[in-house]
């Protein structure tokens, strides 16, 4: 949940007609509507980039979304649930979790060594079965969260980070962006600091 400061941050923020601003969160967009969506001019992306809804003046209300995942076989959420299943009955403190685009395997509440054993097993599993299809096969380590996600190929925080950039250029007329702010503290926010690097005038960095 956003605190208070960061809330207050984000409006302040968004008050100066000169900033475009966006949230690119992990969390589902009807979590992101319900704790965001009554700032102005604040634009989000839910799900890693799978979901984008552009800045808007207006609070409240029905928040518009467009996705950037193309209509697809989704076949694969049953495939990789059923197998899930059995490494979460064999895994003591681990659970399934589904979101509208992705499936994960949490394991972040069992033991840490056995946990992380069964994951990678689990993700060799997975990556063998759902070779067919076009998914992303995703393991973050204990110190990561503890997790093995399964979503639709080609889409994340750089992706998405990167079509919002294009999208505003187009939109002002102004061509490239003259500077552009990251901020993250995951290694989930790594692909969207990477794809700073091109954008500016200049050489940029991401730190």
């Amino acid at each position: 949940v956003p605190t208070e400061g960061l809330i207050s941050t984000l409006k302040e923020l968004c008050s100066d007609h000169r900033n475009i601003v966006f949230v690119v969160s992990g969390k589902e967009r009807h979590s992101l509507t319900k704790t965001l969506c009554h700032i102005p001019n604040l634009g989000l992306a839910a799900e890693h980039g799978m979901f984008v809804s552009w800045p808007t003046p207006k609070v409240g209300g029905k928040r518009r979304w467009e996705t950037l995942v193309p209509d697809q076989d989704r076949s694969w959420r049953s495939i990789a649930t059923m197998i899930m299943e059995v490494y979460t009955s064999r895994t003591h403190g681990s659970y399934i979790e589904e979101t509208e685009m992705k499936v994960l395997w949490q394991y972040r509440d069992a033991d840490p060594e056995f946990g992380y054993l069964q994951s990678r097993e689990l993700e060799d599993h997975l990556s063998n079965v759902l070779r067919g299809f076009s998914v992303d096969i995703l393991h973050g380590g204990v110190e990561e969260g503890g997790y093995v996600e399964v979503r639709p190929k080609g889409v994340n925080k750089g992706v998405v980070s990167m079509h919002i950039i294009k999208n505003m250029e187009k939109i002002f007329n102004k061509g490239k962006l003259e500077f552009a702010l990251v901020i993250g503290d995951d290694h989930c926010d790594e692909p969207m600091l990477s794809v700073m690097r091109q954008v500016g005038r200049r050489a940029s960095e991401a730190h």
